[in-house]
């Protein structure tokens, strides 16, 4: 599906970009398979997992392009025509993590893109004490960069996974349409 041109393949393409270990793939793997594995081993790869949802009446596949950091940047062309939504994803408790995705929101600016975007802190089942990314740090870091939502999930446990992708895609559909 083209950037901006409809909704007529119903494919709905959302890239995840991120640190290394933030959980990306773990997210990805949660949404579409309802699994999760403390012992996953990011590999160096392009994974592209979907799952079929519904809004309004209507089926869509919903395709989580998740990047590894070696191809994200030579992979970043791909974006003008075929993505629909972003997601910059970080781990709560590790601030460097959150400072990282700035860089692709500035290559996706440079693009002229303006899709619409979430930015999503994972592991938020960590306890309060391991946190070093402040809610007050991520409502500036939102207001920055002029993002639609953010949310805190957690792949471990699934909370608010699913709930999010699909409020981001129900987003895209209604902007669309």
């Amino acid at each position: 599906m083209s950037n901006h041109a409809g909704l007529g393949a119903r494919e709905i393409n959302l890239v995840l970009f991120g640190d290394s270990a933030v959980g990306k793939s773990s997210i990805a793997r949660r949404f579409t398979c309802w699994e999760y594995s403390p012992n996953y081993i990011a590999d160096h790869v392009l994974h592209r997992p979907f799952k079929l949802i519904t809004l309004d009446g209507k089926q869509y596949k919903v395709c989580l392009w998740v990047l590894s950091i070696n191809i994200t940047e030579r992979f970043l062309n791909w974006t003008n025509r075929d993505s629909v939504g972003f997601i910059f994803v970080y781990d709560l408790t590790r601030k460097p993590s959150l400072d990282y995705n700035q860089k692709w929101v500035y290559a996706i600016k440079q693009r002229g893109l303006s899709n619409p975007t979430m930015l999503m802190g994972n592991k938020c089942d960590r306890p309060g004490w391991e946190r070093q990314v402040e809610p007050s740090l991520v409502n500036e870091w939102v207001t920055d960069n002029n993002t639609d939502f953010s949310v805190e999930v957690s792949a471990k446990n699934g909370v608010n996974v699913e709930e999010s992708i699909v409020n981001l895609s129900a987003h895209i559909v209604s902007s669309i349409s």
